[in-house]
């Protein structure tokens, strides 16, 4: 099983600053004279999209800010820390409102997805695409929380820099994501781990660990050049960012949705992940053959077809041995890289990413 990152304690004290937000955000909302009808639809577009996840990115950032300064928080230091998690648990929930639309969604953290849901002027009706704008105003949301709390800080700007080229990089990823819709259903040419681990660098990496960390130190007083030219640490990051995805690609296709609150469909979207570019390498011709015929495909019979290919090929135990080794080669790596941070940093993340069941 996996470590928590934090004590009992500590998450709840982190969900307690989502409500502090959630009121800024409203308040702010309120100034422009909205209709009462708008207020609502924002209001709960926040209260739907942002709580409800793992918050592995948020406490992330807590956990580097705490390590940093030896436990010895202040709790005004504590607050930014939890106010900054919140902007990037903030942002990656935009994320998912917009992979949701393109990918087809049905379930997000146990509930429908955002564009799924009733329209909160038309119950009669989904919200559809608008959910797309619904996505860009979290964003809007983000950039207000940070500019409240943190614009009078001397590293605001190199905050807000490293914000946007981690988003950058994120968007590019997601396009490089979604760009298997151009592939004939069957081709499996570009179906590589190069390729997978190309697509989850840009995608998911960048903002699942290197964000939090990286602001972590921002905000205890280090440096974004010093932090950036510490390329030991940014394999690392990118490493176990690469590995939960892995992660998270296992769950859609081998867990049960009533734990991961998701219901996979990275087989119907013909997703290049890692159990179909490993699957590649292991099935025999026949295999093969019916993969081409069925991933990729939306019914539940392709999809019933794929998992049994899986499952003859030994894919889960596969899976296994891919974490239990990825664990051991990054752990390595924290050991054997001088980084000029405490270690504890990464192996908390580690521990906590290392069997996880959701």
């Amino acid at each position: 099983m996996s470590k928590p990152l934090v004590t009992k304690e500590e998450h709840k004290e982190f969900l307690d600053v989502f409500q502090i937000l959630k009121k800024d955000i409203l308040e702010a909302i309120g100034e422009l004279n909205v209709s009462k009808e708008i207020f609502g639809w924002v209001r709960e577009s926040i209260e739907v999209n942002i709580p409800g996840g793992k918050l592995t990115r948020g406490l992330t950032i807590y956990n580097t800010v705490k390590s940093l300064k030896i436990g010895f928080l202040s709790d005004q230091e504590k607050f930014e820390a939890r106010v900054l998690g919140w902007c990037v648990e903030w942002l990656g929930s935009v994320y998912l409102v917009f992979d949701d639309v393109m990918d087809g969604g049905t379930i997000r953290r146990g509930h429908p997805c955002w564009y799924k849901c009733l329209n909160p002027l038309n119950r009669q009706v989904p919200i559809g695409n608008i959910a797309i704008f619904d996505g860009l105003i979290l964003e809007e949301c983000m950039y207000k929380i940070l500019k409240k709390y943190f614009k009078h800080k001397a590293y605001y700007g190199d905050l807000v820099e490293l914000i946007h080229d981690v988003n950058w990089k994120s968007y590019i990823g997601q396009l490089m994501d979604s760009d298997v819709s151009i592939f004939e259903r069957g081709d499996f040419s570009e179906f590589t781990m190069t390729r997978f681990r190309q697509i989850m660098i840009y995608k998911t990496a960048y903002y699942t660990f290197y964000l939090p960390v990286v602001a972590g130190m921002l905000i205890s007083g280090m440096e974004l050049q010093y932090i950036e030219s510490l390329d030991g640490l940014k394999d690392i990051l990118i490493e176990l960012g690469i590995f939960m995805n892995a992660q998270d690609d296992f769950f859609d296709s081998f867990s049960d949705p009533k734990i991961t609150l998701k219901i996979g469909t990275d087989i119907e979207e013909n997703k290049i992940t890692w159990l179909i570019c490993k699957a590649l390498t292991m099935v025999n011709p026949d295999q093969l053959s019916l993969l081409k015929q069925h991933y990729g495909r939306t019914s539940p019979n392709d999809r019933a077809i794929v998992k049994k290919i899986y499952l003859e090929i030994g894919l889960e135990k596969e899976f296994r041995i891919y974490e239990d080794q990825t664990y051991l080669d990054i752990m390595k790596s924290i050991d054997t890289n001088e980084i000029n941070i405490p270690k504890e940093i990464l192996i908390t993340i580690l521990e906590n990413c290392y069997k996880r069941v959701k």
